[in-house]
């Protein structure tokens, strides 16, 4: 297979990792070639950091006609824009999560990629991984009979206390179901299918909050403008129910943040938004999980796997897993569960998409 020549627009923590694995792991295919950002002493860092042969500007990346996929790094309120000019220039596009803020915005991107005959792919890609497979795998193989309902929770304090500039996390587009969602909605509709309807409610804990992390925004406060405890029920496709509950307001983190509920045992997941994470399995028959054991690969942070598997899909001429398709699907969830709190009403999706297909083998 010919490597895919690859610019990687954003400079941000995230972009280190994608930048080691796509020249290691996953360089079979992919060549990155070019790394942009607004500013340009982190751009020249990092190419140096990472041997990338190219520093440039947004405009110079998009302009480049050696480059193939733009890898888009930015912070989400940029995604929509950086999506938009990858694709208007003739570059397939795979984005960090949330495809984009607003829903609108999400479907121009999908069908400005099939008007342009580019593939549009997605993070989160953990459902690549060795835990979320490892219990895909065992729910195809009725481990737990029929899934009935799931359990899918985060609950945290908020990121004050982990992020040196935290206020952004609680405006428009962000807040635990934006910033956590993807990769819990990500792994549902992974493991049970898309989703038809939902119907929470929701509400804000604090109207301030504080940053308490050492360096120029300790101490300072800022405003909270979006829902930090939203908890509701979505009815999927198939049928099954699930619980779901994103938290900002709680100062204990649960253990087990996804449970699936069969017909015939009880699946138990750690954390979603890992790669590899304990996976327990509990038979209707028995009073305590026990731990199954995982062969599979990528238990490790493989992010930049998502492109990988992109890259393969456009030679092949397939869906990738983390496509856009399942991204707008976890966009327009997202977008329910906001405003069904908001409006005291059930919200029905819209969109459609198909279950992914199994990623690694048994």
């Amino acid at each position: 297979m010919k490597k895919m020549k690859i610019g990687i627009v954003g400079c941000g923590d995230i972009s280190g990792i994608y930048m080691k694995n796509l020249q290691t792991a996953f360089a079979d295919r992919a060549e990155v070639i070019a790394v942009a950002a607004r500013t340009m002493s982190n751009v020249e860092k990092k190419a140096a950091q990472y041997g990338i042969p190219k520093a440039l500007t947004v405009d110079e990346l998009m302009a480049d006609p050696d480059i193939e996929l733009v890898l888009n790094l930015t912070i989400p309120a940029a995604h929509y824009e950086i999506n938009k000019k990858a694709l208007l220039v003739g570059k397939h596009v795979y984005s960090e999560k949330p495809l984009a803020i607003e829903l609108e915005d999400g479907q121009e991107l999908l069908a400005l990629a099939a008007e342009k005959g580019l593939m549009i792919g997605c993070a989160p890609d953990t459902v690549m991984g060795g835990a979320l497979q490892l219990c895909r795998h065992l729910i195809e193989e009725s481990a737990i009979g029929k899934p009935l309902s799931a359990e899918v929770t985060l609950h945290k304090h908020g990121p004050e206390s982990e992020h040196p500039a935290p206020a952004f996390l609680y405006q428009h587009g962000a807040g635990p179901v934006f910033d956590y969602g993807p990769y819990y909605l990500s792994a549902l509709v992974s493991l049970l299918g898309p989703v038809r309807e939902v119907c929470t409610m929701s509400g804000k804990g604090f109207e301030t909050r504080t940053c308490t992390v050492p360096g120029p925004n300790e101490g300072v406060s800022f405003p909270v403008e979006v829902p930090t405890h939203v908890t509701g029920t979505a009815l999927l496709e198939s049928g099954a129910l699930a619980t779901i509950t994103f938290s900002f307001d709680r100062w204990t983190t649960r253990e087990d943040r996804m449970v699936i509920y069969g017909t015939e045992g009880t699946l138990y997941l750690g954390n979603p938004d890992q790669f590899g994470d304990t996976v327990r399995l509990m038979k209707a028959d028995e009073s305590e999980p026990s731990v199954v054991q995982n062969e599979l690969a990528f238990n490790e942070n493989s992010r930049g796997l998502g492109v990988w598997d992109m890259i393969g899909a456009i030679e092949d001429g397939r869906k990738p897993v983390a496509s856009g398709t399942i991204a707008l699907h976890v966009l327009e969830i997202m977008h329910a569960l906001i405003r069904s709190g908001e409006e005291k009403r059930f919200v029905k999706i819209e969109s459609a998409c198909s279950q992914p297909p199994v990623f690694q083998k048994g």
